[in-house]
């Protein structure tokens, strides 16, 4: 690990010690009408990449009932934020499904607008995830270009998954076609980490250490 990851990995370590030192528990919330009541998370990704500086991306979601809004940095490209709104469509049963259609606006190093899916499904331990969009560059057509990214894991602890995961992104420019690998997900209420090991099929392969909450 290079000397350019320890100022993001303290900023991460930073808000894990935050997070154990005011816990949330879900008995101390007041009750409300979860179609009215907003839910919010938050993820602090640290990339650890080959040939390139590290950097942290955040996603911010905002959930209130089918409405469904997020804010991302680091995401699309680096120095890029770009804010989001969509409507979730979830279906219950032993197959469970949530679709969300969202339409997002690029603002930064690119400038663009992009369409995108997001989709979750469990069925028992089971879940899939998948995310998608096509980003139209609003200054250049020919940087124009669709971002992926899947996981499919299981959990066979309430407290721990595993799984795989897979992408294909234009933030590594070590590595600008597809990456796959494993990751492990732990789980303590509202906090969860995850670490992801990618590209293992290719030259230099890199590692994602990401900080969930929900609040």
């Amino acid at each position: 690990m290079h000397g350019s990851v320890l100022k993001p990995l303290g900023t991460l370590a930073v808000i894990l010690i935050a997070a154990f030192a005011s816990p949330v528990h879900a008995q101390d919330l007041p009750v409300t009408d979860a179609g009215h009541a907003w839910a919010f998370d938050l993820d602090a990704a640290v990339w650890i990449v080959p040939d390139q500086s590290d950097f942290i991306l955040l996603q911010l979601y905002a959930d209130r009932g089918a409405l469904h809004f997020e804010a991302r940095y680091n995401y699309e490209d680096l120095q890029t934020g770009s804010a989001w709104v969509g409507w979730t469509f979830s279906f219950d049963g032993t197959l469970s499904v949530d679709i969300a259609p969202i339409a997002g606006v690029l603002i930064g190093n690119t400038n663009g607008l992009a369409p995108g899916l997001e989709l979750g499904a469990s069925l028992g331990p089971v879940e899939l995830y998948v995310e998608s969009e096509y980003v139209f560059d609003l200054e250049d057509s020919d940087s124009d270009y669709f971002y992926a990214w899947s996981e499919l894991g299981v959990w066979p602890f309430e407290w721990a998954s595993a799984g795989l995961v897979f992408q294909k992104t234009q933030l590594v420019d070590a590595l600008t076609d597809e990456q796959w690998g494993p990751y492990l997900r732990l789980n303590s209420g509202r906090f969860g980490l995850t670490g992801y090991l990618l590209g293992l099929d290719k030259d230099g392969s890199f590692g994602i250490i990401q900080a969930e909450f929900s609040f």
